[in-house]
């Protein structure tokens, strides 16, 4: 499943993503440009099927925050 190929362990909040679209709409972000932000909890810099690296385990989702 993507959520356990995801290293962060878990799926995103709408929340979490709409942090970031609002720093990138904010004056703070003025000098952001030609980039591109993933919010995916790392996911892209492991790609799907690819396992876990040893010895970095995920959070536990049930964990408090």
């Amino acid at each position: 499943a993507i959520v356990d190929a995801t290293p962060r362990g878990r799926v995103g909040e709408a929340e979490e993503v709409a942090r970031v679209i609002a720093f990138l709409a904010s004056p703070a972000a003025s000098y952001v440009s030609g980039t591109h932000v993933e919010v995916d909890g790392a996911f892209s810099r492991r790609g799907l099927g690819t396992p876990p690296t040893p010895g970095r385990s995920a959070p536990d989702p049930a964990a408090p925050r």
